[in-house]
């Protein structure tokens, strides 16, 4: 770890979950290079390849939810991809680098293995960490329906799905009007809606293997119900 003090760059490094100070030094490239020898002198002696951790990770380290490890499991095949026989602590900042720029989704997960592998004392430093990539916009480029669509689309459903369409209608537009996400609505009981207050509870999430669980982020939450979502158009009432 590099800290600008000053005009001159202080090092620090981990070493069995502990800081270490390594020293101070003029130029930030002096800096790197002095991180780099002590972080050689205290590579750790474990030698677990990166399919065998991975592996080990899967197994012992698995997170509350079913579908979160069901998204990790399927994130870090790309790094068992590239570095199976590798040692988990022979990856530098640069090879990582290089496999995040081509495997941006996958980088979060990772990130968070080499965590664990830190704190298990199998690498002396965490390579996919602080690697400032470039942002993604991720939703900030969309562009939203406008009312006439948001209708449009909801109306179409009537002919794409015959029996079914008053449901599938119903669904479009309570999402668009309500901003539910499709898990969320998609085990939204009666009794969570509250008509009288035009509110809706929102208290459970579907997850990708079928479970049940709370919303996202473990947060239950009350949300308003516009008039468009609760039976403005025939058939939408009976149908949620």
């Amino acid at each position: 770890m590099i800290i600008k003090r000053g005009n001159r760059y202080g090092v620090r490094i981990y070493v069995a979950k502990r800081q270490v100070w390594v020293g101070s030094f003029r130029t930030r490239q002096e800096a790197r290079l002095a991180e780099r020898e002590a972080l050689t002198r205290v590579r750790p002696a474990n030698d677990e390849t990166v399919a065998q951790f991975v592996e080990r990770w899967l197994r012992d380290f698995k997170r509350p939810r079913a579908s979160t490890n069901r998204h990790n499991a399927y994130m870090v095949k790309p790094l068992v991809g590239e570095f199976r026989s590798v040692k988990m602590s022979d990856i530098s900042r640069r090879r990582a680098r290089e496999w995040a720029l081509r495997n941006r989704a996958s980088v979060p997960v990772v990130r968070a293995m080499f965590n664990d592998a830190l704190n298990e004392e199998c690498v002396s430093t965490n390579p996919f960490a602080n690697l400032r990539l470039d942002q993604r916009r991720g939703r900030r480029d969309l562009v939203v329906l406008s009312e006439t669509e948001v209708r449009d689309l909801a109306d179409a459903s009537l002919n794409l799905f015959g029996a079914y369409g008053s449901t599938f209608r119903a669904c479009v537009l309570f999402a668009a009007y309500v901003g539910l996400r499709p898990a969320e609505m998609f085990v939204l009981q009666w009794s969570d809606l509250d008509m009288a207050r035009s509110k809706a509870h929102i208290n459970r999430s579907l997850g990708s293997t079928g479970e049940v669980t709370l919303p996202k982020n473990g947060l239950r939450r009350e949300i308003v119900l516009p008039p468009q979502a609760m039976g403005g158009a025939p058939g939408y009432a009976a149908a949620c």
